[in-house]
């Protein structure tokens, strides 16, 4: 009988990926970036990413088996995919072929997502910009908004402060005054703040928010961490104090992850494949189980003192704003994008930053947790009140 030859030569001809055999071998060599061989330890097999910057307008398989239903049409990106091309290329290595089938078809989802996007108005009645690439293309001029890093930091750094010296009046460690300092200025730039720039302020809003995020997660978070170090030494003698401090520094992971991340970036060098798949899955798992975690503990019944909470409610999301808004639109004269970003960022809720430090240093993170509950309820108003003002 001639019919599994006549489905296997079937298959290869529409199919996008294709097997060399039962047996592993060596796969070929490519100079096509968008066509390339996996590294599967049982079978290699093609794969085609040219559909992506072409597009695609028709069903490829209408007749064939197996192959899912038709999504509909999209637009080719050639630009996009030409970035996206060397991690996809490190994602799929190590996947079976129905797997990367799967995997390819996720990637058109995102295509369609992407034109329904570009098709749908934003808040000020603009059309969103065409999506071509993930790597930044604004202008160093463009970029650098000293006013914007100024309003943001006074912002930040104002109410941290004012929060640590009121703390340590009322007896409180240099350590949980810190945290507590971290609770009444570290904003929820990172999960809240980018999306909600971009949805209000269009694809421009994006920048202003990953700078803010910087500033918010690695520098206030930084020197957070400092001080709680500092707090926790019992060494007498200063220079062994000092040495101690800069000991635990370079052991912790939340300071040293981010510094390692950025020299690595900065060097330009790339992991193997391998790596960079396990890495990948190991990076997507620490948001997740980070609010687990922070949901399991608001679950419980908590213990620990909680004076204090209103004050740091208050700080965090009306001192904050009121502080940078002063500097983004009276200090600086800030463009419209961005003294209405740096607004809208200080009106954001507490992070789950302080909760973190909290728990990795064994502090009292009840008084945190609550802060985090009730000024993410809070933000609701203040948001929405920040809106209005800004006619957005």
């Amino acid at each position: 009988m001639s019919i599994g030859k006549k489905d296997k030569d079937h298959l290869k001809k529409h199919a996008d990926v294709s097997a060399v055999g039962a047996e592993p071998t060596e796969p070929p060599k490519s100079d096509d970036p968008l066509d390339f061989w996996t590294n599967h330890p049982t079978e290699n097999y093609a794969v085609n990413l040219h559909p992506f910057a072409d597009g695609e307008f028709e069903n490829p398989n209408p007749m064939g088996k197996n192959t899912g239903r038709w999504g509909g049409p999209y637009i080719g990106r050639p630009n996009l995919i030409a970035e996206l091309a060397p991690a996809i290329q490190a994602g799929v290595s190590l996947l079976s072929k129905r797997s990367a089938a799967q995997y390819k078809s996720s990637l058109r989802a995102w295509w369609r997502l992407f034109d329904a996007y570009e098709n749908t108005p934003l808040a000020n009645g603009q059309r969103p910009s065409r999506i071509e690439s993930v790597t930044a293309t604004s202008t160093w001029e463009q970029i650098w908004q000293p006013g914007f890093v100024a309003s943001v930091c006074a912002g930040c750094v104002l109410v941290f402060v004012a929060t640590v010296i009121y703390r340590m009046r009322q007896l409180r460690r240099l350590a949980d005054a810190s945290i507590d300092g971290l609770s009444a200025a570290y904003a929820n730039t990172g999960f809240l703040g980018i999306p909600l720039c971009v949805l209000v302020l269009g694809d421009e809003g994006l920048l202003p928010a990953i700078i803010a995020t910087l500033i918010v997660a690695c520098l206030l978070f930084a020197v957070g961490i400092v001080l709680v170090e500092i707090s926790l030494q019992q060494e007498k003698n200063p220079l062994r104090a000092v040495l101690k401090v800069i000991k635990s520094l370079t052991a912790n992971p939340l300071l040293i992850a981010p510094l390692l991340g950025a020299a690595w970036a900065a060097s330009g060098w790339t992991l193997v494949p391998a790596a960079t798949q396990f890495l990948s899955l190991l990076g997507m798992a620490a948001t997740p189980c980070a609010l687990i975690s922070l949901g399991l503990f608001l679950a419980q019944k908590q213990e620990g003192r909680r004076d204090g909470t209103a004050g740091l409610v208050a700080a965090k999301l009306v001192l904050q704003p009121l502080v940078t808004g002063f500097f983004a639109f009276r200090v600086f004269e800030l463009p419209a994008l961005w003294a209405n970003s740096a607004l809208l960022l200080s009106a954001l809720p507490t992070g789950t930053g302080p909760f973190m430090l909290a728990s990795f240093y064994n502090r009292e993170a009840a008084l945190v947790s609550r802060v985090i509950l009730l000024t993410t309820l809070g933000s609701l108003v203040t948001i929405s009140v920040s809106l209005y003002l800004l006619g957005l």
